[in-house]
């Protein structure tokens, strides 16, 4: 069976994560949509919250296990037995950044990341202008699921 992980921080998860993640989870058996743990990142959404977010965007695709994670994408690679990492490029500047985590990551685990180009439609969808938008009381359906939309508003509400 081959095994992919799509890692990010999904802070919080956007249409592009969810296509992205759907993608991968057509090309490979098993697809770890993998929540990161940065001690030294102050998230707008706790780690269960992400987690949640993540899980009810894609109740629909059942070969995807949502889980979090801290330390070295290479250690993670190595304890799910990976086959590959998934990654989204929208621009330049993601591939730059990404090709220099797949190198890192290759070297150290010896697997191949995959970068996929993001959706044209989905090109400028980012956590950060989620976030952007929902500091200034914008609306954000048109950039996250309809499952985390309502979760995000939930938590909002607290």
């Amino acid at each position: 069976m081959k095994t992919a992980i799509v890692p990010g921080s999904f802070d919080p998860v956007s249409k592009g994560h969810i296509d992205l993640i759907k993608r991968a989870a057509k090309a490979f058996d098993i697809v770890y949509a993998a929540c990161l743990i940065n001690e030294n990142k102050q998230y707008t959404f706790t780690m269960e919250q992400r987690e949640e977010m993540l899980r009810a965007s894609l109740s629909d695709v059942p070969n995807v296990i949502v889980e979090s994670f801290s330390g070295w994408m290479y250690e993670y690679i190595k304890l799910k037995n990976a086959d590959a990492v998934v990654k989204g490029i929208r621009s330049e500047k993601d591939f730059i950044y990404e090709k220099e985590h797949a190198d890192f990551n290759k070297a150290h685990s010896g697997v191949d990341t995959l970068l996929l180009i993001t959706d044209p439609e989905l090109k400028n969808v980012s956590s950060t202008l989620i976030r952007e938008k929902m500091e200034n009381g914008e609306d954000i359906s048109e950039l996250v699921p309809v499952e985390a939309e309502k979760l995000i508003y939930q938590y909002r509400r607290g």
